[in-house]
């Protein structure tokens, strides 16, 4: 291993094949976007969708995450639609965490991770547009 390179502990629970979306609540997806703020301070987006369905679950903005906020979303998020079979999601620290890894394992929800540095295919979800954002208001709470 090259000097300087971290190595991760983590493994998908699921074979990649058994990962594909074929039913509602099959595959959750969890992506992080960045952006920042006018006064150049970074906000950070947690976004979860239901890859078979092509609807987005939850849009989390804070200025940091860590794998018990995830956890409290997706408790949340089981509460309204259920358990998914499987999580996809990246070999960021937030996504290989023990608390997440640990919610899996309980919930007997599967997970799956993209490979570093590979594309995965899904279905791609339209973005909001810029008549759906018209009653949008940044929140004045964010710290």
């Amino acid at each position: 291993m090259p000097r300087g390179q971290v190595t991760r502990i983590s493994a998908s629970t699921l074979l990649v094949d058994r990962a594909v979306a074929i039913f509602p609540n099959h595959v959750w997806a969890f992506d992080f976007q960045l952006d920042q703020t006018a006064d150049a301070r970074v906000l950070k987006l947690l976004n979860i969708s239901d890859e078979f369905a092509e609807t987005t679950l939850a849009i989390e903005v804070g200025r940091s995450f860590i794998s018990d906020d995830m956890v409290h979303v997706l408790e949340r998020l089981v509460m309204v639609h259920g358990t998914p079979t499987c999580i996809r999601k990246d070999h960021g620290t937030e996504m290989t965490a023990h608390a997440l890894r640990d919610w899996c394992r309980f919930a007997r929800c599967g997970a799956v991770f993209i490979e570093p540095g590979t594309p995965w295919k899904t279905r791609t979800l339209n973005p909001p547009t810029e008549k759906s954002m018209t009653n949008y208001s940044p929140s004045k709470n964010l710290h």
